[in-house]
């Protein structure tokens, strides 16, 4: 007799015979404890996970996230717009749906949503063009708000003279800034490469080591681990010269395919 395997099994269909009185219990279970129509569905959508039942549309969340953005609920129509946007959650990718529900929240003040269409008429996406003046716009309204993503979205612009704007470092440093103090990536890193260039700031390479640490420390992003690596390798910024750790935070940035990383590697520990 060959080995049981709970791994195999759990991929053959659920007999109905299983399948129903599980999912039945699990609704009595639900109306008996919960008597709430919504947890009782999120009861079956758990039930349905675990026997390996796949999401359908009709399900919670996504059934729950259609219904609270038609009430009208900006958090839902952000979150759906999110979805629309890149399709998932057995809803196709729908990007004219996704701008219609981020529309709608951001004229009743969703910060997240004035950001996402900002960034999303900055960049283009399916079907929809690029526009600096929306883009501009919506992106103002949601960093005035203190989003800390449309602040550092704004301060590049700002600061490289992009969507109409005129180039305005200092008012680009403070909006940087602002995010950065919020632990937002993006300001943290581009703070660090104003800072180490020195091209439109004065240098100040203790500066741009301290920024790119904490944007290490809140998530390793591959610039900011390249970059300091450098310094460590050069012995920049207030850093003694250590190539053990200019070594480990190339090999970090490396690993996320950071070309410069992979570069300096070949040639530091070949």
């Amino acid at each position: 007799m060959s080995n049981f395997s709970l791994k195999e099994f759990s991929r053959k269909p659920i007999p109905l015979w299983v399948s129903g009185p599980v999912i039945g219990a699990a609704i009595l279970y639900g109306a008996f404890l919960i008597g709430d129509m919504h947890d009782l569905q999120e009861a079956v959508l758990t039930v349905r996970t675990e026997i390996g039942w796949p999401a359908r549309p009709g399900d919670v969340p996504t059934q729950r996230l259609i219904l609270a953005a038609e009430d009208g609920n900006r958090a839902a129509q952000a979150r759906l717009g999110m979805i629309y946007m890149r399709g998932g959650g057995g809803l196709p990718q729908d990007v004219s749906k996704a701008i219609d529900l981020w529309t709608r929240a951001a004229a009743a003040g969703d910060a997240r949503s004035q950001q996402m269409l900002g960034r999303t008429y900055a960049e283009g996406a399916k079907g929809i063009e690029k526009n600096p003046t929306f883009a501009l716009q919506f992106t103002k309204l949601a960093a005035d708000q203190g989003m800390s993503r449309a602040q550092a979205d704004l301060a590049r612009w700002t600061v490289h003279g992009e969507m109409g704007l005129a180039s305005d470092v200092t008012e680009g440093l403070r909006l940087y800034k602002l995010a950065a103090d919020k632990g937002n990536v993006r300001a943290l890193v581009d703070l660090g490469v104003l800072y180490q260039d020195g091209a439109l700031v004065a240098p100040d390479l203790a500066a741009a080591a301290d920024y790119y640490s904490k944007a290490i420390a809140q998530r390793n992003h591959p610039i900011a681990l390249n970059n300091l690596g450098q310094m460590h390798e050069r012995g920049q910024g207030g850093l003694a010269v250590n190539k053990a750790e200019a070594i480990r935070l190339y090999k970090l940035a490396a690993a996320l395919g950071n070309a410069d990383a992979q570069a300096a590697l070949g040639k530091i520990a070949p």
